[in-house]
């Protein structure tokens, strides 16, 4: 098989180095333990050790992505983890402090999340889990873990489907920004109140004070649909939403879970094809969130503006569009290192440090639209991707994010999401 241009070399020699660095890092950053405070027995990745030494909703899906490649058990133990604590209505908080008292010096604004618990924080995060779920178990099958962790795992997106969808027009809502990880996308900005070239400092005032209000109105879900203090039918959480509900569907028909397997098929059928009709813009070529109960489109070109490709209920033509303006070599969005997270057209978009998710290219994106490329029969665009995604990590070393035009890392260092290029090339290397 010819190699996609930028793979370069021998690229089963750079992947089996690769993995041999991750494999590292991931012992490195490996948590294990018991929680007094939960009677229960932790067993988990850190993004980083330094800056993020808690467990995280999606870092621990990708996670266990990853160790489905490298250590089957401990992607099993991943999932387990992050299960352990899901709340009686289905909720799966975004961080877990399973060790608080080591964890304060790391927690900065992120300490106002904790307003109920002081281990679980109040808000959840993207839902990959599903998708995880699937790749270990297409990796290495195990029935008895599907059949033990698949019902929460419904749960949990009949969790989003209940309670973040009170219109029922089949768009789930985010209520704060770092519930879709994308923490200072400028696709928030207005809803935020913040400028184009908001600071740190902005962003961590604006977020405080969003906190509070949320606090404020009790996380009561009738309350923050009324008088929401931020509402935003996100497209990138929509995405993997309904993804997810397509790879629920074969799992539970794998487990002969037939009730789930209708509603998840249902489902993913109903959200991909609700982003198609309120969120696509014919002329731009892409998608855009819809803020507030109004729903205003929000004309911001990023990469989550991208990421419906993912579904698989969406329009082979739309994609064809998107694929063809913004995904194409020479394309803005796609320079040496794509995706950038802001389209370089774009007032707001910075290629280098600072806030987060406005310039710099980042893997679980790229993850993103490799999977939505390959489903639509855009295999070798896919293995681009992956090829130039390889070179990005090599270049800039395993960080938290990378310089679209120079590869340059920055954020934090011995970052994990890096290795999700290991699942891109998996077919294209063979297992080490």
């Amino acid at each position: 098989m010819a190699q996609p241009e930028g793979a370069g070399g021998d690229l089963a020699a750079r992947v089996s180095t690769l993995r041999a660095q991750v494999r590292l890092l991931f012992d490195q950053n490996r948590q294990r333990g018991a929680a007094a405070w939960s009677d229960a027995r932790f067993d988990f990745v850190a993004p980083s050790s330094a800056h993020y030494p808690f467990q995280w909703l999606w870092d621990s899906c990708f996670h266990a992505v990853i160790l489905a490649h490298l250590d089957p058990p401990r992607a099993r133990s991943e999932i387990r983890t992050l299960l352990v604590n899901q709340h009686a209505d289905g909720r799966i908080s975004h961080m877990t402090l399973w060790e608080r008292d080591q964890y304060e010096h790391a927690l900065t604004h992120m300490a106002l999340q904790f307003t109920r618990s002081p281990y679980l924080s109040d808000i959840s995060q993207t839902p990959v889990l599903a998708q995880a779920l699937e790749r270990l178990h297409e990796l290495a099958p195990d029935q008895g873990f599907l059949d033990e962790t698949l019902p929460q795992v419904v749960r949990f997106y009949r969790w989003w489907k209940d309670v973040r969808d009170p219109d029922n027009d089949d768009l789930v809502a985010i209520i704060q920004p770092d519930e879709s990880g994308m923490d200072a996308s400028p696709r928030y900005d207005r809803l935020m109140g913040l400028p184009a070239d908001a600071s740190d400092e902005d962003l961590f005032f604006r977020m405080g004070q969003l906190l509070g209000m949320l606090t404020d109105l009790r996380w009561d879900p009738a309350r923050l649909w009324s008088e929401p203090p931020f509402l935003d039918e996100d497209v990138l959480v929509n995405a993997a939403f309904a993804d997810g509900c397509a790879s629920l569907e074969r799992l539970c028909q794998a487990a002969g879970l037939n009730a789930g397997a209708d509603w998840a098929g249902k489902q993913a059928r109903a959200t991909a094809r609700a982003l198609v009709a309120k969120c696509w813009d014919d002329e731009a070529c892409c998608f855009w969130d819809l803020a507030g109960r109004g729903e205003e489109p929000q004309r911001v070109l990023t990469v989550a503006a991208l990421v419906p490709i993912t579904c698989e209920g969406v329009p082979a033509e739309v994609v064809r569009r998107v694929v063809a303006v913004h995904l194409s070599p020479g394309s803005p969005m796609w320079p040496r290192f794509p995706v950038p997270s802001v389209s370089p057209g774009e007032p707001s978009f910075r290629p280098g440090a600072g806030p987060l998710w406005r310039g710099p290219s980042w893997m679980a994106t790229n993850w993103l639209l490799w999977r939505g490329l390959r489903r639509h029969g855009y295999g070798e665009l896919a293995r681009l991707l992956a090829a130039r995604s390889l070179t990005m990590v090599e270049t800039g070393g395993l960080r938290e994010y990378w310089d679209p035009f120079e590869g340059t890392g920055y954020g934090a260092e011995g970052f994990t999401w890096g290795a999700l290029v290991l699942d891109m090339l998996a077919d294209e290397v063979a297992p080490a």
